[in-house]
């Protein structure tokens, strides 16, 4: 008797047990069906201080002059001396192409402000977020000029709690109180082009000493669009059909696309311009071996006033200091591109940043490009000397004309005998 209760009981007990590890287990999968985002930015909690990040001056690795530190509630950017862009950066070069949503959001405190307003350009703040992305026509948004209406300037917000004064402007700035954190949130997919790569995402300061300002967090999350499950066709029974005559089949041409990533980079010669002696950089191109398709690329060389660049296939672009070349790369080739960069009499001394834009894509398909940003400094010491071609003499004779004459001369001795 003692056997069979226990036995009943140890069922019940196993049943109950399946009974709830079935319910756990239907719960779990309906909770992981439903995606919450997807996180783009690495750290962004500055939980492991700046792991992942990378301090920039300008938007290029720099040592920060000191003017970045990590503290217990985040990363500050202070500043007493100089006037400059410095902070922290991460390179994303993600596709975001296929986001509904691309949720921004920073927590952000300005503590110390001189320059009011977001300066006189738009671009100065004790502590700022920005972005440099190229949109869906293939733009690159990189730019963060002195004109704040430019066209192609990246994403760029900054807090400021001084109200503009003088030639000061509030455009592209938020204004809060002094040492109060404040939670910064845009949708990135109304930006208009949209974006379609993000390159780097940061935060900084900027504008004149004293300045001070911190950042907490900073994420990105990728909002897809929800797919509707497929739903199973209905079984039909068969009919009969009667034979039919089959039209032939057209095959569809395949996409074209690398195997493997070509490189696309900048090879410095020479970084200072002198009275003798110009600029040289080369422009890199490698389309891998394993690749049966052809590198296209088109590049864009900006350049700052009082400089001029020369290389094979650069012509003046449509914009001022601007030149633009095309370039093409069989599989397992490669080809270089050297360019001279001269200064004339009006260029400033002293270092010079040009720009390398553009994009490179697979044979004809345009929709696969993706795109290029790279800089390169020189250093103007003096304005280079303009050296003519030499002239290449004329020859005087066609090739074998002393030889005819030698037939001539020969001919008319044999005459005279």
């Amino acid at each position: 008797m003692n056997n069979w209760k226990n036995t009943n009981v140890t069922r019940i007990l196993v049943m109950g047990v399946m009974a709830v590890l079935m319910i756990v287990g239907i719960a779990g999968s309906a909770g992981a069906a439903t995606p919450s985002g997807n996180e783009l930015i690495t750290n962004g909690t500055f939980f492991s201080g700046l792991s992942g990040w990378t301090i920039q001056e300008w938007y290029q690795p720099s040592d920060g002059r000191g003017e970045v530190t990590v503290e217990s509630d985040g990363i500050r950017f202070r500043s007493i001396s100089g006037n400059t862009h410095i902070g922290i950066m991460q390179t994303l070069n993600a596709d975001v192409s296929g986001c509904t949503a691309l949720n921004f959001r920073a927590i952000l405190r300005a503590d110390e402000q001189t320059l009011s307003g977001t300066g006189w350009n738009g671009r100065e703040s004790p502590i700022s977020v920005f972005a440099r992305y190229t949109d869906v026509n293939g733009v690159l948004h990189g730019n963060l000029g002195e004109n704040p209406k430019e066209q192609n300037r990246m994403f760029w917000t900054g807090l400021y709690f001084i109200d503009p004064t003088g030639s000061s402007i509030t455009d592209y700035g938020i204004k809060t109180q002094k040492g109060v954190w404040y939670t910064y949130e845009t949708d990135l997919m109304n930006l208009s082009p949209k974006p379609k790569i993000i390159d780097i995402i940061g935060a900084e300061g900027a504008g004149w000493p004293i300045r001070d300002g911190k950042v907490k967090s900073i994420s990105l999350t990728c909002v897809a669009a929800v797919v509707p499950p497929t739903v199973p066709p209905t079984a039909v029974p068969p009919t009969a059909i009667p034979p039919t005559t089959v039209p032939p089949i057209l095959t569809t041409p395949t996409t074209s696309k690398f195997r493997v990533g070509p490189s696309v980079t900048l090879r410095p010669v020479t970084d200072v311009i002198e009275e003798n002696q110009d600029g040289i950089v080369e422009l890199f191109m490698n389309n891998p071996s394993l690749n049966d398709v052809t590198l296209n690329v088109d590049a864009q060389v900006s350049v700052p006033s009082g400089l001029h660049v020369s290389g094979e296939n650069f012509g003046q672009a449509a914009g001022a200091g601007v030149v633009a070349g095309t370039f093409s790369v069989q599989p397992g080739k490669s080809r270089t591109i050297s360019i001279s960069i001269k200064a004339d009499k009006s260029a400033r001394k002293g270092s010079h940043t040009l720009q390398f834009t553009g994009l490179y894509y697979p044979d004809g398909n345009k929709d696969a490009f993706q795109p290029i940003s790279l800089t390169y400094s020189v250093t103007v010491k003096a304005a280079s000397t303009e050296t003519p071609p030499k002239a290449t003499p004329a020859s005087t004779s066609a090739p074998g004309f002393e030889v005819i004459l030698a037939g001539i001369g020969m001919i008319l001795a044999l005459r005279r005998r």
